[in-house]
C-alpha cells in the first residue's frame, strides 16, 4: 500500500507528536520546508488518510482476547489450562512483589527526615 500525504494543522501535529512520544505508532508527522513553500508545512504520512482518526479513537480500547477452542484430547486441554493458570499465578505473584517493594521504598522515603520536610 502506498503512503499518502496530507497537510495537518499545528494542533494535530502536536497531538501526533505527543502520542508518538508516548509510544503509540501512528505514521509519521514531520515539519517540512520546501522552495515553493518557504514557510514550515506540517505533513502527516500514513497508510490511509483516516489512520490518524482511527488511532485516536482506538488507542484507549484494549483488544479482546478470544479463548482457545477446546481440542478433542482432554489431556491436552488440561495441560493448556494448567500452564495458563501457572502463568497467571506467576504474573500475579510478581506484581505483588513489585507492589510490596514499591511500598517499602515509599515507607523508607517517608521515614527519612529530609523527605518529610520537602512534603510539608
Amino acid at each position: 500500500m502506498s503512503k499518502k500525504y496530507r497537510h495537518i494543522t499545528a494542533q494535530e501535529f502536536k497531538k501526533i507528536k505527543v502520542l508518538q512520544e508516548a509510544g503509540v505508532s501512528i505514521g509519521n508527522a514531520s515539519a517540512v520546508t520546501t522552495r515553493s513553500w518557504p514557510t514550515i508545512q506540517l505533513i502527516y504520512r500514513s497508510d490511509s488518510f483516516d489512520d490518524y482518526q482511527l488511532k485516536m479513537q482506538s488507542r484507549n480500547k484494549k483488544p479482546v482476547k478470544k479463548p482457545m477452542p477446546p481440542t478433542k484430547d482432554p489431556e491436552t486441554d488440561n495441560k493448556a489450562a494448567y500452564s495458563a493458570l501457572m502463568l497467571l499465578t506467576r504474573r500475579s505473584v510478581e506484581a505483588q512483589e513489585r507492589q510490596a517493594a514499591a511500598l517499602e521504598a515509599l515507607v523508607k522515603a517517608w521515614e527519612s527526615a529530609p523527605a518529610r520536610k520537602k512534603l510539608f
